[in-house]
């Protein structure tokens, strides 16, 4: 419900603006951007994340749904587990809350050595499972529910402990660091 009510009126907020310049403010420093660099953003969708720094990087972005873009900057529309372009041709690449939505479990593999592939530094952004709400239901701690009990969803998640990402394809030299997205809402950085 959240998802389809709600969230389209948050995305309009003040708020949301704050959060999602904060969050890049932050990515620009784990992975050192400067202006003119090329920065490929995975799963896209309408663009709103990277919207308002296209002017100062060379932004393209990728997603397996042709949605409605509100972005101005050069859209293809297509797999991720193969991407068409040498190794390293992006100076980062972000991918922002869209892994932990793919299955199955070989595509995910897929995903994360094609985004270390194509990167030459890159910031993968999911839910940690350190979170006291989870980000696609709200629900408030959803961990002590039981080890193996996910929270009820519109659809499938992956929910993998932190250390369970670094074992990924691609990002077995990667790093970590967890933030706060929203109050109660932490995210973990996989950074390579």
């Amino acid at each position: 419900m959240f998802y389809k009510t709600l969230y389209p009126l948050y995305r309009k907020t003040g708020a949301s603006t704050y959060f999602r310049k904060r969050r890049f403010d932050l990515i620009r420093e784990m992975l050192a951007l400067t202006p003119g660099q090329r920065v490929l953003e995975v799963g896209c969708s309408s663009g709103i994340d990277f919207m308002q720094f296209a002017d100062q990087y060379q932004v393209m972005g990728v997603d397996v749904r042709d949605v409605p873009k509100v972005c101005d900057f050069p859209f293809r529309q297509l797999n991720a587990k193969s991407l068409p372009w040498p190794d390293r041709h992006f100076d980062a690449v972000v991918s922002i809350g869209v892994l932990e939505h793919i299955q199955p479990i070989d595509t995910l593999c897929a995903v994360t050595a094609e985004i270390r592939r194509v990167a030459k530094r890159f910031c993968v952004i999911v839910p940690s499972n350190g979170t006291w709400i989870e980000p696609h239901t709200w629900v408030p701690w959803w961990q002590l529910r039981g080890q193996h009990t996910k929270p009820p969803c519109a659809f499938e998640l992956n929910y993998f402990s932190d250390e369970a990402w670094l074992q990924f394809p691609g990002f077995l030299d990667a790093v970590t660091k967890r933030y706060w997205h929203v109050p109660g809402v932490q995210n973990l950085m996989i950074l390579g």
